[in-house]
């Protein structure tokens, strides 16, 4: 209705009743305000500012829900009332006069009422003092920063729903708002959300949105702890689902399609089991947001199958365990240690005093399942190597750690508990074998002849007086002078006349989402940090919050892909290509898990891995595997497949590590794959090779390992720099987290860990690039698989630097082998984006012992770009070798072994035998058979007809 005065509307049954009030100033049709008995749901709607009629609080309304489109003000500062009726929604739009002191103007709240929405009223005061019946509370453009952090709201027990749009709330995210769904856009809260938000952060898309100095962070797998049990309850069984953080919304088995009701959100939620499903089995895999949990319903033995690690930290591969720390204690002997994390298939455990550990190579241990008693006995191997408080200042070469007594040893010119105190002077104080002043072997600093100065005494000076050490910031450990020049040499962390000015670097950077926010930088700046400036992709990120020696963070706007980084200050720059990424909110998965336009997986594209159905493996779920084993890609559970699995039988690979040379061979069939480390490279800014280290056939293997699965490769590339390189056989498919990524490895795949430590770098500019090789040839085996034969094909489309997870393949003879690459490293113990790029792809002739003399072996070499760091970093790539779509079966073997002999043998035989009776024939009928044989001719001459008697002479022939 739209009116210039409020009719009366006593008694007028209505659901929806809408009034726009074109004269607002007409006073006293407002008093029909309170003839609103019989209306469910009013609206009201007028231009400009007007005072809030009272009447329409009047206890006679009987409206359940009100929504005001127009601009309220206070006249009455004792505040007002709403009717205590059925309302149970108030919608109060843009009023900014509408508030005393900051202050909701009422004091007095319907009972019942369950939602509220405030906007742009005016509000410095979050509200306390709404009835404990409210669900839901949207509050927009109302500055409530008089209250710092987000409020406390225990005294709404029954919210669900928070909404606070541009409120001015700080401060961090409580725990105690992981049971809301809620969202805060347009505020300043910082730290990094919840747990319970992060890990499931499909739900929470754009909650938090425009908070510059809020980081989303990482979903910590060990943060959800669920928990299974069976329960009767009259004659019914229930499946009690219970932990922390799990979610807002029922969680559901996907195997039978059922869906758990919510008791308390977070925590506990109960299934009703009916008996047409069957018995309860032993284990369920139960789909927690977006993850899959394997859950034990009754209490299991556990199992032990695997343990790695040394010194204090162990991890332990079986069965049967939980998602819970206090579930399970793993002993040493009967040193108990600290369960950092467990899930069913895995448990870390630490000890805090590793010194305490004995040493042996079978040391009694076990697991126990406290809740049941339930425990299984294995033994490990212990050699503890006791730490140094320091890294004896290996890296600058003054001396190492003696990892037997915990104890730094020190060469012959440095001395102390860190090797840190100098035994010695620059260059003995000396110049060419003569001394020019005096060593004081207590600070390392000579005390000059006359005519002698600079800090080793090697210049000449102008004055009588004698000098000591000077300038360069020797004192400082800056750099020294070089007093032939006359110039200063700096470490690489300095640089400029007097080695005063930073030499800045980035060893890591952090990632933000595709609407940008707070990137963390890792690295060295140093001081002072004049005109600091920070550009990614062109773009300033700024502001910059946070400062320091080794860390700067700062605000970049909105983006997507890989970017590269520039740093300015102190007139100096330095740039590091394709460090910074934009996490997308969907990442594409290979070919869509599909293959001719049917899917063989789904896509999971929080990461871009497929999850392949059963029969199907491979990065893109197009690859055969074996039906007894399903592979898949992106959880250790099996989806069950809408197409039909392979009925042919997919043969298998086998792995065999080379100890001598630390190459991969993985076989099947007549096709053979070799995975080796080749080189280390070190290029400059404009990727101009400054050294390369062959790394062939150089590694020396680590003994002492266990289990055969795993082999540990060494080698030193200089006095200071190592590097380690395992090499793990996955037997069995299991999950596994690699910087901050969810990741699976497949059955019979190869995980290879290289981590390289103290690299001497020439140049703070440079990086490194490690070249991995690998080639495909064909071996000598008696198979019977010539209609699989193919020739080599190498795919290298998806290296793309702006996914998460890159792959190449080379394909023979039906078989492909996939390597993944994970755009992703651990800098000096910290994530970083690095990118995969294909350095060569060629043939190389081989001899062989067969009559076929020459093959051809097909290999590509992957250089994968490693940035600056100054203490370690590690990468994580895997391989695999499966079949592919087109393999088929070829025909029995038995029947090729005689048809060609046969075949050949026969016809000879025939026509052998034919020459010799046709000569007998022949000599004996002379005369015949020329007389026919002129006949014959005759009638080919004149195309006639041979006489019946010829005929026969020629039937005797």
């Amino acid at each position: 209705i739209a009116t210039n005065n409020v009719p009366n509307f006593y008694n007028i049954n209505v659901n929806e009743l809408r009034v726009w009030l074109i004269d607002k100033d007409s006073t006293l049709s407002l008093e029909n305000l309170n003839t609103l008995n019989k209306v469910v749901t009013f609206q009201i709607k007028f231009d400009g500012e007007m005072d809030f009629p009272i009447p329409l609080g009047s206890s006679n309304n009987r409206y359940e829900s009100l929504k005001i489109f127009g601009s309220f003000k206070v006249v009455d500062k004792s505040g007002y009332e709403l009717p205590d009726s059925c309302l149970y929604y108030y919608q109060f739009k843009e009023s900014p006069n509408f508030n005393i002191n900051g202050k909701l103007p009422f004091k007095k709240y319907p009972k019942n009422l369950t939602t509220l929405s405030i906007y742009a009223s005016g509000l410095t005061i979050f509200p306390t003092d709404l009835p404990n019946t409210i669900e839901a509370l949207d509050i927009k453009n109302n500055f409530l920063s008089n209250n710092g952090e987000l409020p406390d709201l225990s005294m709404y027990p029954l919210l669900n729903y928070l909404y606070l749009y541009n409120t001015g709330f700080s401060g961090s995210i409580p725990e105690s708002y992981c049971s809301l769904l809620c969202s805060f856009p347009f505020n300043n809260l910082t730290g990094t959300w919840p747990q319970c938000k992060v890990c499931y952060e499909s739900d929470f898309f754009t909650s938090f949105d425009n908070n510059p100095l809020l980081q989303k962070g990482v979903c910590d797998t060990g943060s959800l702890v669920p928990s299974l049990k069976i329960v009767g309850i009259s004659g019914n069984k229930y499946l009690f689902l219970t932990g922390n953080n799990l979610g807002l919304s029922g969680p559901h088995i996907q195997k039978y399609n059922l869906y758990f009701s919510v008791g308390v959100k977070q925590s506990e939620y109960n299934l009703l089991w009916s008996p047409s499903y069957g018995e309860i089995p032993e284990t369920i895999v139960v789909t927690i947001g977006p993850r899959d949990f394997k859950l034990a319903t009754i209490d299991l033995t556990p199992i032990f199958i695997n343990i790695s690690g040394s010194g204090n930290e162990y991890n332990i591969t079986g069965s049967n365990f939980s998602y819970n720390k206090a579930d399970f204690k793993v002993m040493f002997e009967n040193i108990e240690g600290t369960i950092k994390y467990i899930d069913f298939n895995t448990i870390t455990v630490q000890f805090d005093n590793p010194e305490d550990l004995p040493n042996g190579d079978a040391i009694p241990a076990k697991i126990i399942n406290i809740k049941s008693n339930l425990s299984v006995d294995f033994n490990v191997k212990i050699n503890i190597f006791k730490h140094c408080t320091s890294d004896c200042g290996a890296s600058s070469g003054k001396g190492s750690c003696d990892s037997k007594v915990g104890k730094c040893i020190c060469i012959q010119k440095w001395t102390g508990d860190t090797c840190s105190t100098p035994n010695h002077c620059p260059k003995d104080c000396s110049l060419n074998g003569i001394l020019n002043g005096d060593c004081n072997k207590s600070t390392g600093q000579c005390k000059c002849y006359s005519g002698w100065g600079g800090f080793d005494c090697n210049s000449k000076t102008t004055t009588e007086n004698p000098s000591t050490t000077g300038n360069c910031g020797a004192s400082s450990g800056k750099g020294s002078c070089d007093s032939k020049v006359g110039k200063c040499i700096c470490i690489q962390k300095w640089t400029g006349d007097t080695c005063s000015t930073p030499n800045q670097f980035l060893t890591s950077a952090s990632s933000t989402s595709t609407k940008g926010g707070v990137v963390n930088l890792y690295g060295w700046f140093g001081t002072p940090n004049v005109g600091l400036k920070i550009y990614i992709d062109g773009a300033e990120c700024k502001p910059i919050h946070t400062i320091s020696e080794t860390f700067v963070n700062c605000t970049i706007g909105a983006g997507s892909g890989t970017k590269s980084i520039k740093i300015v200050q102190n007139n100096k720059e330095w740039i590091g290509n394709n460090m910074f990424h934009y996490n997308e909110d969907n990442y594409s998965c290979p070919k869509d898990c599909s293959l001719n336009g049917i899917l063989n997986g789904d896509c999971n594209k929080s990461t871009g891995q497929c999850k392949c159905y059963s029969g199907w493996g491979g990065f893109d779920c197009n690859s055969k595997t074996t039906t007894e084993n399903p592979s898949t890609t992106g959880s250790t559970t099996t989806t069950p497949s809408p197409t039909n699995p392979p009925e042919i039988e997919i043969p298998k690979s086998n792995t065999t590590v080379n100890e001598s040379t630390g190459s991969t061979v993985i076989t099947n069939q007549q096709t053979l794959y070799e995975i080796s480390i080749i080189s280390l490279v070190e290029l400059d800014v404009l990727d101009n090779v400054v050294l390369t280290y062959n790394l062939t056939n150089k590694w020396v293997i680590d003994n002492n390992i266990t289990n055969n699965n795993i082999h540990i490769f060494k080698q030193n590339i200089t006095d200071i720099c190592n590097i380690t390189y395992t090499v793990e056989d996955i037997k069995e498919q299991r999950d596994y987290e690699f910087a901050g990524l969810q990741l699976t490895l497949d059955k019979d795949s190869i995980k290879i860990t290289v981590s390289i430590h103290n690299y001497p770098f020439t140049g703070s500019l440079n990086k490194l690039q490690l070249r991995i090789e690998s080639s495909v040839d064909d071996i000598n085996e008696n198979i019977n698989n010539q209609c699989n034969n193919k020739e080599t094909s190498i795919d290298s489309e998806l290296l793309n630097s702006n996914q998460l997870l890159n792959y190449i393949t080379i394909s023979k003879n039906q078989k492909v082998l996939n390597g993944r690459f994970i755009n992703r490293v651990l800098s000096d113990n910290r994530q970083s984006f690095i990118t995969t790029s294909l350095i060569s792809n060629t043939t190389i002739p081989t001899q062989t012992n067969s009559t076929q003399n020459n093959k051809n072996k097909q290999s590509f070499i992957i250089g994968i770009n490693l940035p600056y760091f100054t203490e370690s970093l590690t990468i994580d790539p895997d391989f695999s070798v499966l079949v592919s779509p087109s393999f088929k079966k070829c025909s029995n073997s038995g029947r090729a072994s005689w048809v060609l002999p046969v075949a050949i043998v026969v016809p000879c035989v025939a026509v052998v035998t034919i020459l010799i009776v046709g000569a007998i024939v022949y000599n004996k009928n002379r005369t015949s058979v020329l007389i026919i044989k002129k006949k014959f001719s005759f009638k080919k001459n004149h195309n006639l007809y041979m006489p019946n008697g010829d005929e026969n002479e020629l039937k005797k022939f």
